[in-house]
């Protein structure tokens, strides 16, 4: 474990302006820039109106981190309101308000209330001394780049204001956006948003789920809000005005031929109960296709995973293929989405799979990003253990104030649309116990003002569970570190996305032992990305097993460290960007003795050269990216040069809408600092 050493441009200290003024980089501890454990709520008395004007003085409650991340709070007009930050009275037409002090990394959420769904012109009122490029960006719950980046041109002054416009898609209902600062010099007045092209349901009509949609009757609203089509094909278009790829079914009705990476259709249904079901899809494909397309949420989540088609013996040959979603009830909206070509599809048919699997929502549970649901989703989890069935968490933010315990249970998210938001940083965990736990799509947060030493401040804690299975998680930030394996055996970490935890991303200690950790991304950790320690007076570590997993941008630590444990592996990894060595492999005057370790095949790409002067080099290089030491080890092709993989290919899903900088969410804790943090 490593003290603080300020090594990467990408979370050095970033000069902020409005007006002339700087603000100090996120995490310099300036007032009133801690974070908070409220929770998000809309400022005055409803969400903004859409079509209609968002004034950006009036975002949402719930202070830093949570309303708003800023690196310090400016302002003349602070006093507009409780919790204003980086607020002045605008001399734009209107009066009120403006947001300025921009600087990259910082943002504000606002809950809208969206009339329909359709594409819309954003037209934002803004004032820039110089040209920006990239200011700003909007995105939606999940994280998702709606608005793309948006350039300002010199305005001439601060106060001197102009319009500059982007295009956004969005669902009905309410929903929260998000103005992402990317980059400082310019100030912002409102956002003004004006429907393009409407879409809705084919017929007027909502399909009902349990129920069959025909896929024929996709979304109106034309290109980018019903469907996107690279071309438009088909020889039965004319079953609606707006036909697109359409054809006679050999068994009557219409299919969607013309598949093509990239293409989808919408879909407006309405789930009369909450929980996991069963799709079945009509399909035909003259070869197998792997991979060739998926469901989604409103907000992008993937719902069923890549389905495969298999070769049905033509395109008018139907066969049937099934992957499981799970939905909360009432309207929303689901996309098909064509990945690869080379297939039909003629109907999808919802069938709700309540028998093995409990939905928190049936036990009270609310994912409104307010409600405390910890007495609800442990209720969930405990009956679930009675009964023994798995546990289904659908779309939205489950706010819990304490650790919740997951004892040989399965636990399955709707994608990254469904969040665990620990309110409580000290007791965050989800614990997983008993035999062969799991764990999968969804995503953690908590906002982590200090470092903790506990296993209860983790995000994902496994206890003596083997056999468990943590799997396609975003988890964003820890007091502690972000899966903890402790005193467990033959487990599996795998396709996970862990970002900005205080201690190490993810650790095997007390114990551990032939788990295996693969496939894994370790993105700004406030200590080592991926640790395998035994101190004295505990089990020792044995046999882990650490392989094409990626450390990227570690700022405060090491790469991969064998500390302590015996008769691991690391294999096939790849460190880009740490302080100190890629990896570490020895025993420390604190823990006990490192032996027969395999490091073979391994890239420690942009190491730091320069050792920590709190360290002692024992024996090693670190000039090389690395240092071994200890009986029994195996080193063999390990490199210093060569290429970063691509995050997707490692995880086997596009991490970059959750790729964010640490100070985005937790502003304050100084890595370095706290329990084990000069370890």
């Amino acid at each position: 474990m490593n003290t603080r050493i300020t090594l990467l441009a990408l979370i050095s200290a970033v000069l902020v302006g409005c007006g002339g003024s700087q603000s100090p980089a996120p995490g310099s501890g300036s007032a009133n820039a801690g974070p908070t454990e409220s929770a998000a709520a809309v400022f005055g008395s409803a969400p903004a109106a859409i079509p209609g004007t968002v004034e950006v003085e009036n975002y949402d409650t719930g202070g830093q981190g949570v309303g708003y991340s800023v690196g310090s709070v400016n302002g003349t007009a602070n006093s507009y309101r409780a919790d204003g930050v980086d607020l002045e009275a605008t001399s734009a037409s209107g009066g009120g308000y403006n947001l300025g002090w921009t600087g990259s990394g910082q943002w504000f959420r606002y809950t809208v209330n969206v009339a329909t769904a359709g594409t819309y012109t954003v037209s934002f009122e803004v004032a820039a001394p110089g040209a920006v490029t990239g200011a700003f960006h909007l995105s939606n719950a999940a994280g998702a780049n709606l608005s793309g980046a948006i350039n300002l041109a010199a305005t001439g002054g601060w106060q001197t204001w102009q319009t500059v416009t982007a295009t956004v898609t969005l669902p009905a209902g309410q929903q929260v956006l998000t103005l992402n600062e990317d980059n400082g010099g310019w100030n912002i007045n409102k956002a003004t948003f004006a429907l393009v092209s409407a879409g809705g349901p084919y017929g007027g009509t909502p399909v009902a789920i349990p129920g069959t949609v025909e896929v024929e009757n996709y979304d109106t609203g034309g290109q980018g809000v019903g469907y996107n089509v690279g071309s438009i094909n088909g020889s039965a278009n004319s079953y609606r005005a707006d036909g697109v790829d359409l054809e006679a079914a050999s068994g009557g009705g219409y299919n969607l031929g013309w598949s093509s990476s990239g293409q989808w259709f919408r879909y407006t249904v309405n789930v009369a109960t909450a929980g996991t079901y069963t799709v079945s899809f009509g399909v035909a494909a003259p070869a197998a296709v792997t991979g060739a397309f998926h469901l989604s949420d409103a907000v992008g989540a993937n719902l069923s995973g890549a389905v495969n088609v298999p070769a049905t013996g033509g395109w008018q040959t139907w066969q049937t293929v099934t992957a499981t979603v799970t939905l909360p009830a009432g309207q929303q909206v689901l996309t098909l989405n064509e990945d690869k070509g080379g297939w039909n599809i003629n109907k999808a048919t919802f069938a709700l799979a309540q028998s093995n699997s409990i939905n928190v929502l049936t036990y009270g549970a609310v994912g409104d990003g307010v409600t405390d649901n910890q007495t609800a989703l442990q209720n969930a989890f405990n009956a679930a253990q009675a009964q023994g069935k798995s546990v289904s968490i659908p779309a939205g933010v489950f706010n819990h104030s304490g650790v919740l315990s997951a004892n040989g249970i399965t636990v399955q998210g709707s994608g990254f649309s469904t969040v665990l938001r620990a309110t409580n940083p000290s007791q965050s965990a989800i614990e997983l116990q008993g035999n062969a736990p799991a764990i999968s799509n969804l995503k953690t947060e908590v906002v982590a003002p200090n470092r903790s030493s506990q296993p209860q401040a983790a995000a994902i804690w496994i206890l003596s569970a083997p056999g468990a299975s943590v799997k396609n998680l975003v988890v964003q930030g820890a007091s502690s570190n972000g899966i903890r394996l402790d005193r467990t055996t033959n487990a599996t970490v795998s396709n996970n996305l862990v970002l900005g935890t205080n201690a190490d991303g993810i650790a095997a200690t007390n114990g551990a032992s032939y788990n295996t950790i693969t496939n894994n991304v370790v993105y700004q950790s406030a200590d080592d990305a991926y640790s395998d320690d035994s101190y004295p007076g505990e089990p020792q570590d044995v046999g882990n097993v650490f392989t094409g997993n990626v450390a990227y941008h570690i700022p405060y630590g090491r790469g991969f460290a064998a500390v302590g444990s015996t008769g691991g592996v690391f294999n096939g990894n790849t460190t880009n960007g740490t302080t100190w060595v890629g990896i570490y492999a020895q025993s420390d005057s604190n823990t006990q003795v490192t032996s027969n370790y395999t490091l073979q095949n391994n890239f420690v790409l942009n190491a730091n050269t320069t050792v920590a002067s709190n360290y002692t080099v024992f024996n090693g290089d670190p000039v090389g990216g690395w240092i071994i030491n200890g009986s029994g080890m195996v080193v063999s092709n390990n490199q210093t040069t060569g290429t970063m993989p691509s995050l997707s290919s490692v995880l086997g899903w596009d991490p970059t809408p959750y790729l964010v900088d640490r100070y985005s969410f937790n502003p304050t804790y100084v890595p370095g600092t706290g329990p084990g943090s000069g370890n």
